[in-house]
């Protein structure tokens, strides 16, 4: 099985470099393109995703719409892939110390918000569950730059390091591949 990982389209709280976590913010012009070009990119695969899981928030639904559209191929939304909860970071610029020293402690919760780990049981949670029910099927999910992070960690080892630093651009796509574990073998 192919898992596609997407990440949604620009905002205007991308372009201004904010940070946007629970921010239900919708893609801007350029966003809406990036989604269109991600869907054209995807049906032109060898083997396009044949569902969509995606983040209810207005940005990751709006680029997955686009695909599943585009595709021909149902939708599915799950709020355990909405973006990390940056509580009073909301709305800042990404640079803003704060975040980034709490960003390199993964079981800090930001003021008023989840930690890294927080978000990462809920996710993995949806993984187990999304990836055990669809075995056979070709999937896109399409999510969150921070949740895309977690997602890369479920199938690819990362460094603490590696994983700071790892940024997945605005309706670009990563492929995973996942083939259920024998239990008889573990």
């Amino acid at each position: 099985m192919l898992i596609y990982a997407a990440r949604h389209g620009q905002t205007e709280m991308n372009e201004h470099n904010e940070i946007s976590g629970v921010t239900d913010v919708d893609l801007n012009e350029t966003g809406v393109c990036q989604a269109e070009a991600l869907a054209k990119k995807l049906a032109a695969l060898p083997r396009p995703p044949r569902m969509v899981i995606c983040s209810d928030m207005k940005r990751a639904l709006h680029t997955a719409s686009i695909a599943a559209e585009f595709l021909s191929i149902p939708l599915v939304t799950d709020p355990r892939l909405r973006e990390q909860d940056y509580g009073r970071f909301e709305g800042m610029d990404r640079l803003t110390p704060g975040f980034l020293q709490t960003k390199h402690n993964f079981a800090v919760r930001y003021p008023g918000g989840e930690s890294m780990l927080d978000t990462a049981q809920r996710v993995y949670a949806c993984l187990d569950e999304v990836l055990s029910a669809n075995a056979d099927t070709d999937l896109l999910v399409v999510a969150h730059g921070g949740v895309l992070r977690i997602l890369r960690t479920y199938f690819v080892d990362m460094t603490n390091d590696e994983f700071f630093y790892y940024n997945a651009e605005n309706a670009a796509f990563e492929t995973y591949y996942y083939e259920e574990k024998d239990e008889d073998l573990i």
